[in-house]
């Protein structure tokens, strides 16, 4: 109800149409089909693909598809977003779109990208976590933000951190 994930390929249902992968948490938390609607609407027209509800994934590019997976995380309002690798599959233009995206939902949620590309992300981050190994090697803030002042995270928020990758990892390897 916390987190939602945006993954690198995209993981949508091939045979349900991008209106119906989007809605998908909806309807398995039992919203009514109006609601659904208005939510699914206003979603795919917020991430540019309202002309699109009614095509199927194959149907898009790689782009479209990846706001598809955006849309389909955030249609539940989650408090953390994590996007692992929101742009490997995509052109630049399309990343830097995904990125605009990311960095719109940024104002109110936690967003927390793990890429290997860090000159593309660079510019619409505000703070920088390294890890290696699963552990954080450093911390630093990229740009200044309106948001209260961030401050370096503590060695028991860092083992809290290694303690949810480490978990995450897990969670991958165990599910298809």
């Amino acid at each position: 109800h916390k987190m939602a994930i945006v993954f690198q390929s995209y993981s949508l249902i091939s045979h349900m149409t991008v209106f119906d992968n989007v809605a998908l948490p909806l309807r398995v938390r039992g919203f009514s089909n109006d609601k659904i609607k208005k939510l699914v609407t206003k979603t795919l027209e917020w991430v540019g693909l309202g002309k699109f509800a009614n095509m199927y994934p194959m149907e898009l590019s790689g782009g479209q598809q990846q706001r598809v997976s955006v849309a389909r995380a955030i249609i539940i309002q989650p408090e953390i977003l994590i996007a692992d690798e929101p742009t490997g599959n995509l052109d630049d233009e399309n990343g830097h779109a995904i990125l605009n995206i990311l960095k719109k939902l940024s104002s109110d949620k936690l967003v927390i990208i793990v890429t290997h590309n860090q000159s593309q992300v660079e510019p619409y981050i505000t703070r920088k976590v390294r890890l290696h190994d699963g552990e954080v090697v450093s911390d630093e803030i990229i740009n200044e933000t309106s948001l209260n002042e961030i401050k370096p995270i503590t060695k028991e928020e860092k083992k809290n951190i290694n303690k949810v990758i480490n978990f995450s990892f897990l969670n991958f390897k165990s599910q298809p």
